[in-house]
Order: structure tokens, then sequence, then C-alpha cells
């Protein structure tokens, strides 16, 4: 009696045909049911055989828990998500997630894959913010030279 093919699960011994292994999940040879793809991947395809085959959750969104079909949703306004999140501010312990808490410099509205940098002139000495208001005038006697200023400089006299 042979295996279950790849792409395929034979829940039952003695099979001929396996059953086509569904969304959300893979089947490597031999699965008796299939594997779901983990925290930070989905995957909308029927068939897949192996978990380097789960779809990492695009930038500026997450893929909660495993057996994922389809995104869960757009990170959160304060935090960026550029590949593999896992929950709405990114949990950087699932191998292979690139995001977090929005830096200082920075602005992060929802479903931010890339920090965006305050603007010249401005700066930004906290983590978090949300929105380009959220980035500082410089002071009088300071200057913010270039984008993502987190402490202004003191003009020289």
């Amino acid at each position: 009696c042979d295996p279950c093919r790849p792409g395929f699960y034979c829940p039952y011994q003695g099979m001929t045909y396996g059953i086509p292994c569904r969304i959300g999940g893979y089947c490597p040879s031999g699965s008796v049911y299939p594997t779901f793809c983990p925290p930070g991947t989905y995957n909308d395809e029927i068939n897949k055989e192996n978990v380097t085959q789960c779809k990492y959750c695009p930038p500026g969104m997450y893929c909660s828990g495993s057996n994922n079909t389809v995104p869960t949703g757009t990170c959160s306004a304060g935090y960026w998500c550029l590949q593999g999140c896992d929950y709405f501010f990114c949990n950087t312990m699932i191998t292979g997630s690139v995001g977090g808490i929005c830096p200082t410099g920075h602005y992060c509205p929802n479903a931010t894959a890339v920090p965006v940098p305050c603007p010249v002139g401005t700066y930004n000495p906290s983590q978090g913010k949300t929105a380009e208001r959220d980035c500082q005038p410089c002071r009088p006697g300071y200057y913010c030279p270039s984008t993502g200023t987190v402490d202004p400089l003191t003009a020289s006299t």
C-alpha cells in the first residue's frame, strides 16, 4: 500500500485516492490529516505539500493563529507589519516576522508596512505615533534638518 501522495491526505487506511489538501494547510507525503499553516502565514490554495508553500502575511496585514485561508486583518495604527505578522502589533517572536511598534522619528497609520518618517522641520521623540500631526514642529532656536528626526539640533549662533 503506497502512502498518500503529497498535496493529499488519507484519513482512512487503504484509501485508493487521497482527499485534496484544504486551504489553510498543507499535506506532505503520507498525511493522515492536513497540517495547519503556522501563525503569521496563510494558504488560499488547495493541494499544497509543504510549509514553505504557506504564504507570509502581506505587508500592512496580520495572520492570527494557524490554519488561515486569508489574512486576518490590517496592522493597527501605531504599529508596522512588513511580513509574517501574527497579530495587529506584529509579534517578532514568530520566525520570519518583521514589524513592531512604530519607532521614534516616525508615525504609522492603520495598515502600515514601513514606518513613515516625520517630515523635515519636525521631530517625534516617542514610539507608537499614528499620524503626521504627531510630528512636532521644531522649536525656536533648534532645527530638524532631515526626515525622521528624533531630537531637534541646537541652532549654532
